[in-house]
């Protein structure tokens, strides 16, 4: 993810793929997402690497993880959430559980007058706020999928009144969750709410149920124009294993960064991260392994960043000075 946008007037994407696993207590789940007790990061099972293992069952409207950035609320502006979840008809539970495989919240500053997304066990898709429900026909859904599930928010000013339009979209992503998406649902929802048209900014919660069908959960997307924040810097022990694995210079630095590379790591493909002291992901980028890698930095404001190097199952991380 390249993200040099960061006004607060301009939309950015950000997107958590959940394969960063450090410690218990520094992991794409905690450095991102808070209120995380009831949910566990699974290393193993994801997309692309790790993922979220979800429980059986959810205390519906409690067990929700929230994002670390809020949305700012701007007229005719989409704010578009998504997460992917892997489907597993056998672990759906018959009635009266009423569980759902994924969940999208949007919690604005009255509570109940937020709007929800979700796939119900019986793979019908709701769209529900305080006093207004939308629900779609049973989707057909291929066990042992990954599904893209998609929802957007906008707070119109062409209709009469305090309306809101809902939108909430699926794509069939295939067994590997790498396939080009196939579209399999979308629904729109036009309502009236002044409370949630009149809310400065909306929080973006998650959640999903293995007795609803969603085994794991992936690749959180987050887009939209970004209002308060409480995302914290990645907590990292540089003196830690692998602290002699990569070397960096000049440092400070200013245009370029040159970074060198020892036998630990073998793997030719190699990805890095630059982060903010805010926790914000600056610049990211996949590299091939070479005797000496220089990166482009001159876009990036003076003050103390994180450099992440991951290459297979090793991690390293540097503080990084750009004057």
């Amino acid at each position: 993810m390249l993200n040099l946008n960061l006004s607060k007037g301009q939309s950015i994407t950000d997107t958590v793929f959940f394969n960063n696993y450090v410690t218990p207590t520094n992991n794409d789940l905690v450095n991102h997402f808070s209120n995380t007790s009831w949910i566990t990061m699974d290393t193993m099972h994801g997309i692309t690497g790790g993922s979220l293992d979800t429980p059986d069952s959810l205390s519906w409207g409690n067990d929700l993880i929230s994002y670390c950035k809020n949305y700012n609320n701007v007229i005719d502006t989409m704010m578009m959430t998504t997460v992917s979840f892997k489907y597993n008809s056998s672990l759906v539970m018959p009635a009266p559980h009423y569980e759902r495989a994924v969940a999208i919240f949007y919690e604005g500053n009255v509570i109940n007058h937020n709007i929800a997304c979700y796939l119900n066990r019986d793979r019908t898709v709701t769209i529900i706020t305080y006093g207004a429900v939308d629900v779609t026909s049973p989707i057909n859904l291929t066990n042992g999928h990954w599904y893209r599930f998609a929802t957007g928010l906008t707070c119109l000013s062409s209709a009469p009144g305090d309306w809101v339009l809902a939108s909430c979209y699926m794509s069939d992503l295939g067994i590997s969750g790498t396939a080009n998406p196939t579209p399999v649902m979308a629904e729109n929802f036009t309502l009236e709410d002044s409370d949630i048209v009149n809310s400065p900014e909306f929080n973006v919660r998650i959640c999903g149920a293995r007795w609803g069908g969603g085994e794991y959960l992936d690749n959180f997307t987050f887009h939209g124009i970004p209002g308060t924040s409480n995302c914290v810097p990645v907590a990292v022990n540089e003196n830690g294993s692998g602290s002699d694995a990569i070397s960096i210079f000049p440092q400070p630095a200013s245009d370029f960064l040159n970074i060198s590379f020892n036998e630990k790591f073998i793997d030719a493909q190699i990805s890095y991260s630059i982060f903010d002291i805010s926790g914000r992901e600056m610049l990211h980028g996949d590299l091939l392994k070479n005797d000496l890698i220089t990166i482009p930095i001159g876009q990036l404001s003076a003050g103390l960043y994180l450099l992440q190097i991951r290459s297979g199952s090793e991690l390293v991380c540097r503080k990084l000075i750009i004057e």
